[in-house]
Protein backbone atom coordinates (compact mmCIF):
# COMPACT_ATOMS: atom_id res chain seq x y z
CA UNK A 1 0.00 0.00 0.00
CA UNK A 2 1.34 3.45 -0.87
CA UNK A 3 2.19 6.03 1.78
CA UNK A 4 -0.73 8.19 0.65
CA UNK A 5 -3.21 5.29 0.92
CA UNK A 6 -1.88 4.45 4.39
CA UNK A 7 -2.22 8.10 5.39
CA UNK A 8 -5.82 8.22 4.12
CA UNK A 9 -6.72 5.05 6.06
CA UNK A 10 -5.06 6.46 9.20
CA UNK A 11 -6.91 9.78 8.75
CA UNK A 12 -10.21 7.91 8.43
CA UNK A 13 -9.37 5.94 11.59
CA UNK A 14 -8.51 9.14 13.47
CA UNK A 15 -11.79 10.63 12.25
CA UNK A 16 -13.82 7.73 13.61
CA UNK A 17 -11.94 7.88 16.92
CA UNK A 18 -12.45 11.66 17.21
CA UNK A 19 -16.17 11.22 16.40
CA UNK A 20 -16.68 8.64 19.14
CA UNK A 21 -14.77 10.69 21.70
CA UNK A 22 -16.64 13.92 20.89
CA UNK A 23 -20.16 12.47 20.81
CA UNK A 24 -19.63 10.25 23.88
CA UNK A 25 -18.23 13.13 25.92
CA UNK A 26 -20.91 15.62 24.88
CA UNK A 27 -23.92 13.28 25.09
CA UNK A 28 -22.93 11.15 28.11
CA UNK A 29 -24.82 8.36 26.33
CA UNK A 30 -23.90 4.70 26.28
CA UNK A 31 -21.84 3.55 23.31
CA UNK A 32 -24.71 1.57 21.76
CA UNK A 33 -26.86 4.73 21.69
CA UNK A 34 -24.46 6.50 19.31
CA UNK A 35 -24.89 4.37 16.25
CA UNK A 36 -27.60 6.27 14.44
CA UNK A 37 -27.92 7.95 11.07
CA UNK A 38 -26.89 11.36 12.39
CA UNK A 39 -23.75 9.95 14.00
CA UNK A 40 -22.81 8.19 10.77
CA UNK A 41 -23.33 11.45 8.85
CA UNK A 42 -21.03 13.25 11.28
CA UNK A 43 -18.39 10.53 10.94
CA UNK A 44 -18.60 10.68 7.14
CA UNK A 45 -18.21 14.48 7.15
CA UNK A 46 -15.10 14.22 9.33
CA UNK A 47 -13.67 11.38 7.25
CA UNK A 48 -14.22 13.34 4.06
CA UNK A 49 -12.63 16.51 5.40
CA UNK A 50 -9.75 14.75 7.11
CA UNK A 51 -8.89 12.53 4.14
CA UNK A 52 -8.98 15.48 1.72
CA UNK A 53 -6.74 17.48 4.07
CA UNK A 54 -4.47 14.43 4.41
CA UNK A 55 -4.22 14.17 0.61
CA UNK A 56 -3.25 17.84 0.45
CA UNK A 57 -0.76 17.35 3.28
CA UNK A 58 1.02 14.61 1.34
CA UNK A 59 2.78 17.35 -0.66
CA UNK A 60 4.62 18.31 2.52
CA UNK A 61 7.66 16.24 3.55
CA UNK A 62 7.97 15.01 7.16
CA UNK A 63 9.85 17.48 9.39
CA UNK A 64 12.10 14.78 10.82
CA UNK A 65 13.93 12.32 8.63
CA UNK A 66 13.04 8.76 9.51
CA UNK A 67 9.48 9.74 10.48
CA UNK A 68 7.07 7.70 8.43
CA UNK A 69 5.49 9.95 5.82
CA UNK A 70 2.08 8.27 6.04
CA UNK A 71 1.94 9.04 9.77
CA UNK A 72 3.05 12.63 9.21
CA UNK A 73 0.51 13.13 6.41
CA UNK A 74 -2.36 11.70 8.49
CA UNK A 75 -1.38 13.78 11.52
CA UNK A 76 -0.99 16.97 9.49
CA UNK A 77 -4.20 16.27 7.57
CA UNK A 78 -6.40 15.64 10.60
CA UNK A 79 -5.09 18.52 12.69
CA UNK A 80 -4.67 20.75 9.63
CA UNK A 81 -8.32 20.18 8.80
CA UNK A 82 -9.27 21.35 12.28
CA UNK A 83 -7.34 24.58 11.64
CA UNK A 84 -8.92 24.98 8.21
CA UNK A 85 -12.48 24.57 9.45
CA UNK A 86 -11.92 27.23 12.09
CA UNK A 87 -10.87 29.81 9.48
CA UNK A 88 -12.75 29.22 6.22
CA UNK A 89 -15.98 31.08 5.68
CA UNK A 90 -18.20 30.56 2.64
CA UNK A 91 -19.41 33.94 1.45
CA UNK A 92 -21.93 35.15 -1.06
CA UNK A 93 -22.24 38.81 -2.08
CA UNK A 94 -19.64 39.74 0.57
CA UNK A 95 -21.70 38.16 3.35
CA UNK A 96 -20.57 35.09 5.23
CA UNK A 97 -23.50 32.74 5.33
CA UNK A 98 -22.02 29.51 6.62
CA UNK A 99 -18.60 28.38 7.71
CA UNK A 100 -17.40 24.82 7.31
CA UNK A 101 -17.06 24.78 11.07
CA UNK A 102 -20.78 25.60 11.36
CA UNK A 103 -21.62 22.65 9.11
CA UNK A 104 -19.56 20.29 11.21
CA UNK A 105 -20.92 21.71 14.48
CA UNK A 106 -24.47 21.31 13.20
CA UNK A 107 -23.80 17.68 12.27
CA UNK A 108 -22.10 17.05 15.63
CA UNK A 109 -24.89 18.70 17.63
CA UNK A 110 -27.46 16.68 15.72
CA UNK A 111 -25.56 13.47 16.49
CA UNK A 112 -25.33 14.44 20.17
CA UNK A 113 -29.07 15.18 20.32
CA UNK A 114 -29.80 11.83 18.65
CA UNK A 115 -27.61 9.99 21.17
CA UNK A 116 -29.18 11.81 24.14
CA UNK A 117 -32.67 10.97 22.87
CA UNK A 118 -31.74 7.31 22.32
CA UNK A 119 -30.25 7.16 25.82
CA UNK A 120 -33.41 8.65 27.36
CA UNK A 121 -35.60 6.18 25.45
CA UNK A 122 -33.43 3.30 26.58
CA UNK A 123 -33.64 4.38 30.24
CA UNK A 124 -37.40 4.80 30.02
CA UNK A 125 -37.81 1.30 28.59
CA UNK A 126 -35.67 -0.16 31.38
CA UNK A 127 -37.72 1.66 34.01
CA UNK A 128 -41.00 0.45 32.52
CA UNK A 129 -39.83 -3.17 32.33
CA UNK A 130 -38.68 -3.02 35.96
CA UNK A 131 -41.95 -1.37 37.07
CA UNK A 132 -44.00 -4.11 35.37
CA UNK A 133 -41.98 -6.74 37.22
CA UNK A 134 -42.26 -4.95 40.58
CA UNK A 135 -46.02 -4.44 40.13
CA UNK A 136 -46.39 -8.24 40.32
CA UNK A 137 -45.26 -8.24 43.96
CA UNK A 138 -47.91 -8.50 46.68
CA UNK A 139 -49.16 -5.00 47.55
CA UNK A 140 -47.96 -5.29 51.18
CA UNK A 141 -44.43 -6.12 49.97
CA UNK A 142 -44.52 -3.26 47.46
CA UNK A 143 -45.70 -0.87 50.20
CA UNK A 144 -42.81 -1.94 52.42
CA UNK A 145 -40.27 -1.17 49.69
CA UNK A 146 -41.92 2.19 48.92
CA UNK A 147 -41.82 3.13 52.61
CA UNK A 148 -38.15 2.16 52.82
CA UNK A 149 -36.92 3.75 49.59
CA UNK A 150 -39.03 6.87 49.00
CA UNK A 151 -38.02 9.79 51.19
CA UNK A 152 -41.56 11.06 51.75
CA UNK A 153 -43.11 10.23 55.14
CA UNK A 154 -46.54 9.28 53.79
CA UNK A 155 -45.49 8.03 50.35
CA UNK A 156 -47.49 4.79 50.56
CA UNK A 157 -50.70 6.62 51.54
CA UNK A 158 -50.17 9.48 49.07
CA UNK A 159 -49.55 7.10 46.16
CA UNK A 160 -52.61 5.01 47.09
CA UNK A 161 -54.75 8.17 47.21
CA UNK A 162 -53.36 9.43 43.91
CA UNK A 163 -54.07 6.09 42.24
CA UNK A 164 -57.63 6.02 43.59
CA UNK A 165 -58.40 9.67 42.69
CA UNK A 166 -57.02 9.37 39.16
CA UNK A 167 -58.15 5.81 38.45
CA UNK A 168 -54.61 4.48 38.19
CA UNK A 169 -53.20 1.04 38.86
CA UNK A 170 -51.95 1.43 42.45
CA UNK A 171 -49.39 -1.36 42.28
CA UNK A 172 -47.94 -0.09 38.99
CA UNK A 173 -47.81 3.51 40.25
CA UNK A 174 -45.89 2.40 43.34
CA UNK A 175 -43.62 0.16 41.27
CA UNK A 176 -42.94 3.01 38.85
CA UNK A 177 -42.14 5.29 41.79
CA UNK A 178 -39.62 2.75 43.07
CA UNK A 179 -38.04 2.30 39.64
CA UNK A 180 -37.64 6.04 39.11
CA UNK A 181 -36.54 6.82 42.68
CA UNK A 182 -33.55 4.47 42.67
CA UNK A 183 -33.32 2.16 39.68
CA UNK A 184 -30.31 0.22 41.00
CA UNK A 185 -31.85 -0.57 44.36
CA UNK A 186 -35.28 -1.27 42.88
CA UNK A 187 -33.81 -3.66 40.32
CA UNK A 188 -32.43 -5.77 43.19
CA UNK A 189 -35.87 -6.34 44.70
Amino acid sequence: MSDMAEAMVAAAGFSVLISFIEILSKSKAALQQLLGTRFLLYVLILILGNTIATGLASASPPPVSGLSSWYWNAFLGVFGFQAIIQNINVTFASKGFLTINDWINTARDSAVADAVEAEADSKLKKIQVLAKRLAQLPLATLNTHVAAMVNTPNAVIELAQQAQQQGLDEAFLKALTLATTDYKKASQI
